[in-house]
C-alpha cells in the first residue's frame, strides 16, 4: 500500500510540474509589457502580458552572462517569478541554463548591455 501511495504521488508531482510547463508556454504567447536590462548588476527584469489575463506577470533574473563562441549563448542565473506555477517550471528548466543566441541577438545585446 505504502509502495502504491509512493506512486500516485510521483505521478501527480510529474504531472504537477507537466503542468507547469505548459503553463509557463503560455507566457510566450502573451506580449512583453516591460523588459529592464541593468548592465552594471546583470539583472534582467521582465513583465509578460499573458493572453486571456488581465494581471502581468512578473519574472526577475538574478544573473546573466552573454558567452561569445559558436553558437552565441547567454547563461540566465537564478530565476523567480510571482507566480509560482511559473516560478517552479522557470527554476526547474530555465535557471542555471545556457542558451543559443542568433549572431545578430548577440551583436545587438553586445552594443545596449
Amino acid at each position: 500500500m505504502l509502495v502504491y501511495l509512493k506512486d500516485q504521488f510521483k505521478k501527480l508531482k510529474i504531472a504537477a510540474i507537466d503542468i507547469s510547463i505548459a503553463n509557463a508556454a503560455d507566457i510566450v504567447r502573451g506580449r512583453m509589457i516591460n523588459l529592464l536590462i541593468d548592465s552594471k548588476t546583470k539583472t534582467i527584469c521582465i513583465e509578460l502580458g499573458p493572453k486571456e489575463e488581465d494581471k502581468p506577470i512578473k519574472i526577475e533574473i538574478a544573473s546573466y552572462e552573454l558567452i561569445e563562441g559558436d553558437p552565441f549563448q547567454i547563461k540566465l542565473g537564478s530565476i523567480k517569478s510571482d507566480r509560482p506555477m511559473y516560478d517552479l517550471a522557470l527554476r526547474s528548466f530555465v535557471s542555471g541554463k545556457s542558451f543559443e543566441l542568433p549572431s545578430f541577438t548577440y551583436e545587438w545585446l553586445k552594443i545596449f548591455i
